[in-house]
């Protein structure tokens, strides 16, 4: 629920008299005061209240570009501003013995979801998913990006059974994905529903407590597995880390021009930058968020084609987990924000391997 209720668009939602209060605070522990905002927006506020929340993508240039990537990254503030004060409730309340865990849509897995940034204030974090066997590549993407960017690789939904508005998902397509999450760098999985509940089908057990076959015995050798060879100890050997400009991922959001779209459903039917995103180069050799997916997607299937293992990474991630990787491969453009620069170029200081261009 806190990751937008499955509407993440730039300009979806909230514009509530609280929302806009929180986004002003963003803004001034950035700018510190309305001067410094002024000089990089262009505007002539007389203070943060009276900076106006964005509602449409309508960049001219490349100076507009850094209020966009202010309010994606607000909206990513939003959603961790959120999960950190239920959490600190919960602790307040007496429950800080138990870990407090988030998931998130499995087909969306950048701005404004930020897995590393999240992981400051929560325990763990996952993206559910309800895989049929012919959506092995996003099942894969998201137990990579997960094995990268997540203290523990956890999918808190995954299908033992299935919602009856989604696609059929049968027993045989469970068999196969299991196995697939495992392979990429999962270490935990909440199977959803091993019991079943109201307007649900394909559980291993039923309502009425009958046991069905051959699911109930499948889940149940597979528990035997993992406890007899310790997956969740396993770790996956990879040299590389194929990452994603946070940057270009906010872009991407804010200069969506199909609002109020959900991300989310254009990425389950196979939309992405390219079909979703200006094409307006603002100033820029080409639009960034295109040639950004152009060219991630590039390296994607030809590492893959290639042979090579990888993960797929984020310039969120601290130095200590850049610096576990021999070779960091990111697509990159006329900008980066001046955090991602530091943080690749002490990387590279350690003696790191970064592809750029």
């Amino acid at each position: 629920g806190m990751s937008h209720f499955f509407r993440p668009s730039a300009y979806d939602h909230d514009y509530s008299v609280g929302a806009e209060r929180l986004f002003h605070q963003f803004l001034e522990n950035r700018y510190g005061d309305v001067a410094s905002l002024n000089r990089v927006y262009g505007y002539e506020c007389h203070s943060f209240e009276d900076v106006p929340m964005l509602k449409r993508f309508d960049a001219d240039s490349k100076n507009d570009v850094p209020r966009y990537l202010d309010w994606a990254e607000y909206k990513e503030y939003y959603i961790i501003y959120g999960l950190e004060k239920i959490t600190e409730m919960l602790k307040e309340r007496g429950l800080d013995g138990i870990p407090v865990t988030h998931n998130y849509p499995s087909p969306l897995q950048n701005s404004p979801l930020n897995i590393p940034a999240a992981e400051k204030v929560l325990d763990i974090q996952g993206f559910d998913m309800y895989p049929q066997k012919t959506q092995y590549d996003m099942l894969k993407r998201g137990c990579l990006t997960s094995a990268a960017q997540s203290r523990l690789p956890f999918i808190p939904e995954f299908s033992s059974g299935c919602w009856l508005f989604m696609p059929p998902v049968t027993f045989e397509d469970q068999r196969f994905t299991t196995l697939v999450a495992w392979m990429h760098g999962i270490k935990g999985i909440s199977f959803y529903m091993l019991v079943e509940r109201e307007r649900w089908y394909g559980s291993a057990v039923a309502r009425d407590g009958r046991i069905r076959q051959p699911n109930y015995d499948y889940y149940k050798r597979m528990n035997e597995l993992l406890k007899q060879y310790n997956i969740p100890s396993l770790k996956r050997e990879n040299d590389i880390l194929l990452i994603h400009a946070r940057s270009y991922q906010r872009l991407e959001n804010a200069s969506t021009i199909i609002d109020p779209m959900s991300p989310f459903l254009l990425r389950v039917i196979g939309i992405g930058a390219s079909q979703e995103c200006s094409e307006d180069t603002l100033g820029f050799e080409e639009p960034i968020p295109i040639a950004a997916e152009r060219w991630f997607e590039n390296w994607y299937r030809a590492l893959n084609h290639a042979k090579y293992p990888l993960l797929l990474g984020d310039t969120e991630m601290d130095i200590d987990s850049l610096a576990s990787y021999k070779i960091i491969i990111m697509p990159t453009f006329e900008f980066l924000s001046s955090s991602e620069q530091s943080r690749l170029m002490e990387y590279v200081e350690d003696g790191g391997i970064l592809v750029i261009g």
